[in-house]
C-alpha cells in the first residue's frame, strides 16, 4: 500500500484511481473522503472513470457536499471522454429535472450517445423518448429499433417493450409469434408485466399453443411480485377454476390484495361475493 500511495502522491493516475476504489470498497478503511480526494486527483489528471466517480459522488453528497452543478461538470468531462456510465447518468439527471432544470431533449442527447456506444439501458431510454417525442420528434420504428438493440442487450424492461411493439404492430409489422418470444424472455427475467401478457397469451393460445397451466404458473408469478392486476387475475383464476385451481378462499385473499392496491375491478367483484 505504501508504494500505491507513493506512485499516486508522485502522479501515477493508476495508483490514485486504484486508491480511490480501495477506500471505497475496502469494508475494513472506506473511508469516502479519502475515495473523493484520491479520484480528484486523478480526474483532474483525466481519467474518464475517475471523473464518473467524482460525478457519482457529488451527485449523492458522497465523500463531499451533494453539488449537482458539479456533479453535471463532472460527468461531463467523463461523457465527452466516451464513458458510457457518464453519459446515462446525465441523461437521467436532465430527464428527472430534480435539482437542475428537466430538459427532456439533452436528456435525450445523451441517453442516444451512450447507447451509441452500446449502453443498453441508454437504448432503453432513447426508445422510450421516440415512442412519447420526449425531447425528439415521436419516431415509432426509430422507438422500435433502441428496443430491439436493448433487448438483444438482455434489457428486460426493453424486451418487455420491444414484445408490445410486435403485439400492437407499433413500428414494425405486427407480430404475435415475435411478441410471445419477446414477452417470454421479459417474464423469464421477471418483468411482471411481461409475465401477465405471456399467460393472457397462454390462456387465449395467441402466438403460441393454449395451456391453462402454464398461463396459471406465469400469473402467479407476477403476482407474487404483487402486480395488482395479477393478483386480480389469479383471483378470477380460483373463482372460476383455471387449471384445475378451484378455491374460493384463495380468490378473495387475491381479490382483497389488489383491491388494496388500487385495483377497481377487484373491488367490484369482492362486493359481489360477500
Amino acid at each position: 500500500m505504501e508504494e500505491i500511495i507513493k506512485k499516486a502522491e508522485n502522479g501515477d493516475i493508476e495508483a490514485q484511481e486504484e486508491l480511490g476504489k480501495y477506500y471505497y470498497q475496502n469494508p475494513k478503511e472506506r473511508d469516502l473522503t479519502k475515495s473523493f480526494y484520491w479520484f480528484l486527483k486523478a480526474g483532474e489528471n483525466g481519467s474518464k472513470e475517475a471523473q464518473y466517480n467524482l460525478g457519482f459522488f457529488y451527485e449523492t453528497g458522497q465523500g463531499t457536499d451533494k453539488n449537482i452543478e458539479k456533479a453535471i461538470e463532472w460527468y461531463k468531462k467523463s461523457a465527452k471522454q466516451g464513458f458510457q456510465k457518464a453519459q446515462y447518468n446525465l441523461g437521467c439527471i436532465y430527464a428527472r429535472g430534480i435539482d437542475v432544470e428537466q430538459d427532456w431533449k439533452e436528456s435525450t442527447r445523451w441517453f442516444e450517445r451512450a447507447g451509441g456506444n452500446g449502453h443498453v439501458k441508454s437504448q432503453r431510454m432513447a426508445g422510450i423518448a421516440y415512442a412519447t417525442g420526449k425531447g425528439v420528434k415521436q419516431n415509432q420504428e426509430q422507438a422500435f429499433r433502441y428496443f430491439k438493440k436493448s433487448a438483444e442487450g438482455n434489457d428486460t424492461e426493453a424486451q418487455f417493450y420491444l414484445a408490445v411493439c410486435y403485439d400492437t404492430g407499433q413500428g414494425t409489422d405486427k407480430n404475435i409469434e415475435e411478441a410471445v418470444k419477446w414477452y417470454k424472455k421479459s417474464a423469464e427475467n421477471g418483468n411482471s408485466e411481461a409475465q401477465i401478457c405471456l399467460a393472457e397469451c397462454l390462456l387465449k393460445g395467441e402466438g403460441i399453443a393454449k395451456d391453462e397451466k402454464e398461463a396459471f404458473f406465469w400469473m402467479s408469478k407476477s403476482a407474487e411480485q404483487f402486480n395488482p392486476d395479477a393478483l386480480y387475475y389469479m383471483g378470477t383464476f380460483y373463482l372460476e377454476g383455471v387449471a384445475g385451481e378451484k378455491n374460493i378462499e384463495k380468490a378473495k385473499d387475491m381479490l382483497k390484495k389488489s383491491a388494496e392496491l388500487g385495483n377497481k375491478e377487484a373491488e367490484e367483484i369482492l362486493e359481489k361475493i360477500y
